[in-house]
């Protein structure tokens, strides 16, 4: 669930929040120990690769829609216990047997009326790979939390804010702020779509070459990618005590 999925409009840029009371009624019935939010992203920094996941005990709102005015926009919210990295090192050589299958094409422009030097190797750059919190990223580096499908691209800046970007994970921040005894919680986002090109046109609206593609790396590599975020769910789970 989106957190801009089955709400009522109350006010402008404010709107009811459905999946912060399933959170909530979860949480009541089941008492988890832990909970884990987790799923496709986009990527806000360069280095990230498809198929690597971003792990964090941190979420972010970043509401510019429907939630724009909601008191809790722009809050941050962090869960302050030490992941356990025992299985880490399996998790990512699981991850790698996934590599051939988050092989780029060799872009190169749709017709030679373009000029273009040498195609994108088609070779990925770097090894999926698990990206934690406090290990290979700043410490409680947030996930980003957004109301309309934004990414991260090379000028926008997100990677300075966030550890990558979704539509709800900071939800469930939102919900065990509100608790007593909240239990313990962790995103793991995979990386289904990186961060785009800037210089990319973005009008005519309907020709917005940024978003086109955004949509195509999830739409092509998501399924893939999420086995990968399986993978790092699992690395957490068996590490528990």
């Amino acid at each position: 669930m989106h957190l801009n999925q089955d709400g009522v409009r109350t006010a402008d840029g404010q709107a009811t929040l459905p999946v912060k009371d399933m959170f909530l009624q979860l949480i009541a019935d089941i008492n988890p120990a832990l909970i884990i939010t987790t799923g496709t992203s986009g990527a806000t920094f360069l280095e990230h690769d498809l198929g690597d996941v971003a792990v964090t005990r941190a979420a972010k709102f970043r509401l510019s829609d429907e939630f724009r005015n909601e008191p809790f926009n722009g809050e941050t919210y962090t869960s302050e216990w030490e992941v356990p990295r025992t299985h880490f090192t399996h998790a990512r050589q699981l991850m790698r047997e996934n590599q051939q299958r988050l092989v780029e094409p060799a872009f190169a422009p749709p017709t030679k009326r373009f000029p273009f030097g040498d195609p994108v190797t088609a070779d990925p750059p770097n090894r999926p790979d698990i990206k934690l919190d406090g290990d290979n990223m700043p410490e409680f580096h947030p996930i980003l939390t957004t109301d309309f499908f934004e990414f991260g691209t090379s000028d926008n800046g997100l990677e300075a804010e966030g550890a990558a970007v979704e539509m709800g994970d900071a939800v469930l921040g939102l919900a065990c702020a509100e608790l007593a005894d909240p239990p313990r919680w962790l995103v793991a986002r995979n990386i289904s779509d990186p961060q785009i090109n800037g210089d990319l046109p973005t009008e005519p609206r309907s020709l917005n070459m940024q978003t086109h593609w955004a949509v195509w790396y999830y739409e092509k590599y998501g399924y893939w990618t999420s086995v990968n975020g399986a993978l790092a769910c699992w690395a957490v789970i068996a590490g528990l005590d």
